[in-house]
């Protein structure tokens, strides 16, 4: 059994030093993402706080790899924190994070192949979901 099959097995038992573990395991990456799309390590910390009181509240089962879940929650929280600071609309933020002079976080995680491929599933799955309700409402023009 992998390590994040057990970490994980704990932590639906209640475990808090599997909570902990998992948390010692993901944090730094998830810092990296949160601070490259915030901008503030204080805002990156309280994303990455609120991510893990949800994972240790949650009775949800997460079926895929735990890093993968945790960076979707990350980056998430990041994206609904910015989004309330700034008041925009969700095309609008897309595009100011695309056109930001800090390094994306597939830039910042190059290295991580893993990490890498699921940054670029998750922007390609945002995008189709753009292109998708675009289409829905009859949008002819493209934001790119």
């Amino acid at each position: 059994m992998s390590e994040d099959k057990r970490l994980l097995k704990g932590l639906q038992r209640g475990d808090k030093a599997a909570l902990q573990q998992i948390y010692l395991k993901y944090k730094d990456d998830l810092i990296t993402i949160a601070r490259s799309l915030v901008f503030d390590i204080n805002t990156a910390e309280d994303c990455l706080h609120d991510v893990f009181v949800m994972l240790a509240s949650s009775n949800k089962t997460i079926r895929s790899n735990v890093k993968g879940y945790l960076l979707s929650c990350t980056v998430n929280r990041a994206r609904d924190y910015l989004r309330k600071k700034e008041n925009l609309p969700s095309s609008q933020l897309n595009t100011e994070l695309q056109h930001s002079p800090q390094p994306s976080p597939l830039t910042t995680l190059a290295e991580d192949d893993e990490m890498k491929a699921l940054l670029k599933s998750l922007y390609n799955a945002a995008k189709t979901r753009h292109d998708f309700l675009s289409a829905s409402r009859g949008d002819t023009g493209s934001e790119d």
